[in-house]
């Protein structure tokens, strides 16, 4: 394990030390995401502008940002690994970092039109003026973290590196010992960047984000390559037109395997899951065309619990009544309850939001949550409690 800070030592670092990020200003912010439901994920429906505007925000406000970048192998593999989509589902900001997430977004007419890379966004806060970020680098092959940190302090704009870490082949218990995470808290970093490969990348942050300084945590593994320059990236029309994976394969040819079997599953995922979606968007939006707007939603209010009773069938009007909803609960400190055996469909929108809630509200429960395919995209998720019920089984 080594770390680097450019012109100082570990105990002559001048950045006054952080004292964690502010969570109580921001308690509520994920009320206001506007999130959509692709292949069991909430994403972010932002451009790259408002991307970079979210880390800025959380850098100067000193409020958390968990920033996740899912591509086609995050997505694949969340499908069969409960706490690696626990993972994305704590994020504060899921933006899709894959062109076959965009074309599959646009084929179910959501709101997100382009591909926010991870990489793009690093390099654009690398390089564009604003408030000064100081970034630190954990992980990566041996040397990388080390060129990466020299490579942006060689550059003008207003990022600036304060250390880094390349912790090995290690597991995730050595690699969150208090040395590692003292030793980084100690550069007092904006932003740490992680490069451990994606699960390992997530669990790491998992574990370790209370007991980190830094507003943004990020898992951006090809990332700290890039800016060492030790692999280049894809030309941008080979980015805009989705064969970026075949410039990583010229790059690193041990990726093809992966990309074969991401591409695949993707492809079978799609025969069984997103055309099924489609239609039953069509359907919903078909019998909701030319009627006045509903919540399709009724509130039950007791004194130990906000209930919540979906209708048959929802539209997006539904997301501002459960957005008053889930505000209120945390307020009084209530649990909520959600009533699902009429659900026939949901739209993104509307089970995106619920996917975001499912982490978010302790007390959260869903009663007979497996009436409806979508609600089980949202009882699936491992820290929600699902009561079993005898008309049915959890999938």
């Amino acid at each position: 394990m080594r770390g680097f800070e450019p012109n100082a030592t570990m105990t002559d670092v001048e950045t006054p030390r952080r004292q964690g990020p502010s969570s109580a200003t921001n308690r509520h912010a994920w009320l206001d995401r506007e999130v959509y439901a692709l292949l069991g994920l909430p994403f972010d429906a932002v451009n790259m502008a408002q991307a970079l505007a979210a880390v800025r925000h959380a850098v100067t406000a000193g409020e958390r940002l968990f920033l996740t970048t899912p591509n086609t192998n995050f997505a694949m593999t969340a499908l069969t690994n409960p706490s690696f989509r626990a993972s994305v589902l704590h994020s504060d900001l899921c933006i899709i970092d894959g062109m076959p997430l965009v074309w599959a977004a646009r084929l179910l007419n959501l709101p997100i039109k382009e591909r926010v890379a991870g990489a793009d966004l690093f390099e654009r806060l690398l390089e564009e003026p604003g408030p000064t970020i100081k970034v630190y680098f954990f992980g990566g092959p041996d040397g990388a973290a080390a060129a990466a940190c020299r490579a942006v302090n060689l550059r003008s704009g207003a990022m600036r590196c304060v250390g880094y870490q390349a912790p090995g082949y290690g597991g995730v218990d050595e690699m969150s010992s208090q040395r590692v995470i003292d030793a980084i808290n100690a550069c007092g970093p904006d932003m740490v960047v992680v490069a451990l490969g994606a699960q390992k990348g997530q669990e790491w942050i998992m574990r370790n984000r209370d007991r980190l300084h830094a507003p943004v945590l990020t898992h951006l593994g090809a990332v700290v390559n890039f800016v060492a320059n030790t692999i280049s990236r894809a030309p941008h029309w080979m980015r805009r037109t989705g064969l970026e994976w075949v410039w990583r394969i010229m790059q690193e040819p041990h990726l093809w395997s992966r990309y074969l079997r991401d591409g695949s599953r993707l492809l079978r995922v799609g025969m069984g899951q997103l055309l099924p979606q489609l239609l039953r968007n069509r359907r919903a939006l078909a019998r909701t065309s030319g009627a006045e707007p509903t919540t399709a939603l009724t509130i039950e209010r007791r004194a130990d619990a906000i209930v919540l009773t979906l209708q048959p069938s929802s539209t997006d009007a539904m997301v501002c009544a459960l957005r008053k909803a889930f505000d209120e609960a945390m307020i009084c400190d209530v649990a909520v309850e959600i009533d699902a055996r009429q659900v026939t469909t949901l739209a993104p929108r509307v089970l995106g939001m619920l996917l975001v809630a499912s982490v978010r509200l302790p007390g959260l429960r869903w009663l007979h949550p497996n009436h409806a395919p979508d609600i089980g995209q949202c009882a699936n998720a491992d820290t929600v409690p699902v009561p079993r019920t005898n008309d049915s089984e959890n999938p």
